[in-house]
């Protein structure tokens, strides 16, 4: 029997082929598998997918600074990315709005995200 990939290769997988692990080629579908695996691996006593070890800056804060956006009750880390899409509308609370046809775009720019956070906080996992 050979091992379970690592949190490393699910998520390079996730990010390129997402419909094989979501069902769909959908933003919001990756954006929930990530929140549930993190929910999942903090159960277990680690994240491995956001690492937040509560000392360091927590993805949602390092997205903050990475896009120029202050924090704000009304804004969850997966609008953030958004925010480095050209051209989407906002919505009442000006928050970027995504079109299904720009999913792609909004998971390939969310898994750039990721990894460039991952790789600040030499969140490596085998």
């Amino acid at each position: 029997m050979s091992e379970p990939p690592s949190t490393d290769d699910a998520l390079r997988g996730l990010f390129a082929r997402p419909g094989m692990y979501v069902g769909a080629t959908s933003y919001l579908s990756v954006v929930t598998f990530l929140n549930g695996m993190s929910w999942g691996m903090s159960l277990a006593g680690r994240d491995e997918v956001f690492g937040d070890d509560g000392a360091s800056p927590s993805f949602y804060d390092w997205l903050c600074g990475r896009v120029s956006v202050v924090s704000h009750p009304a804004l969850g880390w997966h609008h953030l990315p958004l925010f480095l899409i050209s051209g989407l509308e906002r919505d009442e609370h000006r928050r970027p709005i995504l079109p299904p046809e720009r999913d792609e775009e909004a998971i390939r720019v969310l898994g750039e995200l990721l990894s460039q956070y991952r790789n600040e906080r030499g969140i490596r996992v085998r």
